[in-house]
């Protein structure tokens, strides 16, 4: 029987948006939802193999990654207890997964049957799995949006930028240590700490460790589109 903490993360989760706990409860005994543990660096997935679940961080960080033909890692995203990953696979022609999943610590998942999704008769679940999905392209189509960017200042600003304005406010944290931002913007980790040191020095913005402070929004503006 899943425990009461992890019902609470579920809730943070947008397939479980406005459902009651026993709702949570009944819906992933119905979905044949399965808990798993795994250990630090712990492969969770591997590309081409077959995907036929969901999975939902309970606890710890998932890394989502692909590699190039040079074996260098570029992270697709970071996933935090209450997000999900596979879901895009679910229902696909080809349902394998497309990258590789590792556990970045001790990590508990729960995961859901993808083939039980469509047999549900809870509307409430369907409608917001359709709206997770439909987040999920927005995310991945702004995540190319800062490759096909060529400078490796215009993808900072335009990451920088973008949490400003999700955040709400010119202060604000991220989730990635430098190894882990730099694999997401796909650039070397020097050249992302020396970059962020000049735009430091320059008045564009500061930072202690992961989280930054904005000084100057119009410049990180016309550094984003360079």
């Amino acid at each position: 029987m899943i425990k009461k903490e992890d019902i609470m993360v579920l809730k943070k989760n947008r397939l479980f948006k406005s459902l009651d706990d026993e709702e949570i409860e009944s819906l992933l005994e119905e979905l044949k939802s399965k808990i798993y543990y795994f250990d630090r660096n712990d492969i969770i997935s591997t590309v081409g193999t077959p995907c036929n679940a969901l999975y939902i961080v309970l606890s710890g960080e998932v890394d989502v990654e692909k590699f190039s033909d040079d074996g260098d890692s570029i992270l697709i995203k970071k996933i935090m207890p209450s997000q999900s990953f596979g879901e895009m696979v679910a229902f696909s022609n080809k349902s394998v997964w497309p990258a590789s999943a590792k556990a970045s610590s001790k990590v508990k998942t729960i995961s859901i049957d993808s083939s039980m999704i469509i047999e549900t008769g809870n509307k409430v679940f369907i409608s917001n799995f359709l709206s997770l999905l439909s987040n999920r392209a927005m995310f991945l189509n702004n995540r190319i949006s800062y490759l096909v960017l060529k400078r490796t200042r215009a993808r900072i600003s335009k990451y920088l930028l973008d949490k400003y304005r999700v955040n709400k406010t010119d202060t604000f944290k991220i989730n990635l240590n430098r190894e882990d931002m730099s694999k997401f913007l796909s650039i070397t980790r020097p050249a992302l700490s020396r970059e962020l040191s000049r735009m430091k020095e320059e008045k564009i913005i500061d930072y202690k460790k992961n989280e930054f402070h904005i000084l100057d929004v119009d410049e990180l503006i016309n550094n984003s589109s360079m």
